[in-house]
């Protein structure tokens, strides 16, 4: 066809499957309505097809159907999870994620589907990749005498946070840059139906060693600062608090429950209690509890 008839065949074909109504089968006009999607995300017959692989190419990214040895690396049963879970305290991160409904937080959607647990929000491939990852910080044997040791192991927890935004099964390909987003684009935790996975190892977006770079850059711009006469940060109201000489004052406005912070901080939260147990007294007690404070109602 001409071009505006090719623009309409690609636009077709790109308009995807899912809607506001529900999902349409790719092979025949059937519409599975949203209840329904819910209702079978909830008895945990969601699953997953990996449909295409980004490699680095000599003129930029390229993209290919995955290869058969690609389908059954993926395929990570949960005895391996399980086994890599072992050297990890408290186990796989089966803490509930926050719940929809009456009263609940508008921001999350992925209880609906059956995504139940912070694990369900990870492939059983990346579970066991930031396992053994936690695994190995934990072997720097940390204690109130070694406050080198104690700080190596806190600024590393800061690059696996970093990295937990990434390394999870609710992040985007972003065909712009050609690289994968990061999960918290807002303070929310939607259903993604086309997910991307970044590879842990290397150096692309997501990966160890782009999280560690980034981090290092904050660690440096705190020395610098440190050089320039020190920071002291005060947390306290503004009522009270007697400000003559201040170079900066971060508010928080009242948004009520629009961001449910706590709910948030869970994701981050369920992980780093297993990377940074042990770690002293003082992070235990703040750890102590399976999930972040919450407010009470009563």
């Amino acid at each position: 066809g001409n071009a505006a008839q090719k623009r309409e065949h690609d636009k077709k074909l790109g308009a995807g499957t899912m809607s506001r109504a529900g999902a349409q089968c790719p092979c025949c006009p059937a519409i599975m309505e949203t209840e329904d999607i819910r209702y079978e995300g909830k008895n945990g017959r969601l699953g997953q097809v990996m449909t295409a692989v980004v490699v680095d190419g000599p003129c930029g990214k390229e993209y290919r159907l995955p290869t058969e040895h690609e389908l059954l690396a993926a395929e990570v049963g949960e005895d391996k999870v399980s086994e890599v879970f072992e050297q990890v305290p408290f186990g796989v991160p089966e803490e509930p994620t926050p719940k929809c409904g009456p009263g609940a937080s508008r921001a999350f959607s992925v209880d609906q589907y059956g995504f139940d647990q912070w694990r369900k929000l990870f492939t059983n491939r990346q579970l066991v990749a930031l396992a053994v990852i936690i695994s190995s910080m934990r072997r720097i044997k940390a204690d109130d005498q070694d406050v080198w040791a104690q700080a190596l192991r806190a600024y590393l927890g800061c690059v696996l946070g970093k990295m937990l935004d990434y390394e999870n099964a609710l992040c985007s390909w972003y065909t712009q840059n050609e690289q994968i987003t990061h999960l918290f684009n807002r303070f929310a935790l939607p259903v993604k139906w086309d997910f991307a996975e970044t590879s842990p190892i290397g150096g692309a977006s997501g990966s160890w060693a782009s999280m560690l770079a980034s981090v290092c850059k904050s660690v440096d711009t705190i020395c610098v600062l440190e050089k320039l006469g020190g920071v002291t940060v005060v947390r306290e109201s503004v009522l009270r608090g007697n400000y003559t000489d201040v170079d900066a004052i971060v508010t928080d406005p009242p948004y009520y429950d629009a961001i449910p912070y706590s709910d948030v901080m869970d994701f981050f939260y369920v992980w780093l209690r297993r990377t940074l147990k042990t770690l002293s007294p003082e992070i235990d007690a703040a750890f102590a509890e399976p999930l972040a404070p919450k407010w009470n109602h009563d």
